[in-house]
């Protein structure tokens, strides 16, 4: 033992020396020990593979290699109209003069490597003015000034059995020239690979177009999934 390592354990040293700038590229960890006869002995070894700084940032990977991501987005705006005017025979506005704040938010991640990974996207719109929620149209003064517009959740699984894959929220499904193809709805969907030549994908959807953050999987699940599997039984 030397001033440079700390033991913790029987099978584990730490490190209390200052960071030390190793040479980019592949390199080999030695460890030593040195007897009473000032004879050095080689304990074992590790190889690494050493990165510039900058690259690894830009890379957007972990000490491990794999992809870590994470990317916000927020921009503020306010629109305001400080006068209005208009002729005796036209019928006054809504509003004659306004201020108000919206916002656009979004947040994307992408973690993982060849062999696994996940994904997901998130977009949040607001607006001050109740009016302009988005989902003013179906719950009216009810309808969150902030809401979530759309998302989505996916994850890959690479195994001996092939490539397998699921996805949730506002997905595609449906590539058959002759049947429903690319529906682009809220949903769910699974997909198995085997190979190059064969897959299976299973998805469920919902019937419309759907936002806001009330409306996410455990809702749809409830309102299809349920009666769904009851009629099935039923039968």
């Amino acid at each position: 033992m030397t001033a440079q390592f700390r033991l913790i354990s029987p099978n584990r040293l730490e490190g209390v020396f200052t960071p030390i700038g190793l040479p980019v590229g592949a390199v080999v960890l030695k460890l030593f020990s040195i007897n009473e006869a000032k004879q050095w002995a080689e304990v074992g070894s590790l190889p690494l593979q050493v990165v510039p700084v900058a690259q690894a940032h830009a890379s957007g990977q972990d000490a491990a290699g794999k992809k870590a991501v994470i990317k916000p987005s927020l921009v503020l705006g306010l629109k305001s109209q400080l006068h209005e005017s208009h002729s005796a025979s036209a019928p006054p506005p809504v509003r004659s003069t306004y201020a108000d704040a919206t916002l656009q938010a979004s947040l994307q991640t992408d973690h993982g490597d060849e062999e696994a990974s996940f994904k997901s996207s998130w977009n949040v719109v607001g607006s001050s003015y109740q009016n302009e929620a988005i989902n003013f149209g179906s719950q009216g003064v009810n309808a969150p000034k902030i809401d979530l517009a759309n998302y989505l959740v996916e994850s890959r699984l690479k195994t001996a059995m092939g490539i397998t894959q699921l996805a949730a929220g506002h997905i595609q499904a449906g590539n058959h020239p002759l049947l429903a193809s690319s529906l682009a709805n809220r949903g769910m969907s699974i997909s198995q690979q085997w190979g190059p030549r064969l897959d299976a994908s299973l998805a469920l959807q919902y019937g419309s177009a759907l936002v806001g953050a009330s409306h996410l999987l455990p809702l749809m699940i409830e309102t299809i999934g349920i009666p769904l599997w009851r009629w099935v039984l039923n039968c």
